[in-house]
């Protein structure tokens, strides 16, 4: 009898210290990004994604050359497993952007950096969206947190 008893409670702490580092791995939470290109900036929008893939997105404006910072850019995320692409955004607008992807890490999804050349964010006191438009001279940054591992939360 005594053995048994050793045994289940064996099992239930076992048991115990599992659920222990799901919910450690599972509170982690994301602070604003801490990249030093965006070096002290505040976001102007930080917002819980809307979609199954993106977990928080932040979104940043600035005055900034485009190409020079893109290089600093490049200098700091492709050593840290970044890959980059440049393309043209065909949202209303269409401008030059450059975007940043890391593949998921565990317990934590993909992030997705996007650069967009002369665009001016703007948070509205009358929404919680804000609104963008063309500026020369700017830039606009959206950091985007995929989802990341979630069961059984």
């Amino acid at each position: 009898m005594k053995k048994l008893f050793v045994k289940i409670s064996l099992v239930f702490g076992i048991i115990a210290a599992l659920v222990l580092v799901l919910l450690i791995l599972r509170s982690l939470e994301e602070d604003a990004p801490s990249y030093s290109f965006i070096a002290s900036r505040n976001p102007i929008t930080c917002k819980k994604g809307k979609s199954d893939n993106e977990d928080i997105h932040y979104t940043y404006s600035f005055e900034a050359d485009f190409n020079d910072f893109c290089l600093k850019v490049d200098a700091e995320l492709i050593p840290a497993g970044f890959v980059a692409d440049t393309s043209v955004s065909q949202s209303s607008i269409r401008v030059e952007c450059r975007e940043y992807r890391l593949q998921s890490r565990f317990p934590r999804g993909p992030v997705w950096i996007v650069i967009f050349n002369d665009v001016q964010f703007k948070k509205s006191p009358n929404s919680k969206e804000g609104s963008f438009s063309e500026k020369d001279g700017w830039v606009m940054i959206k950091v985007i947190y995929g989802r990341g591992w979630r069961w059984p939360f």
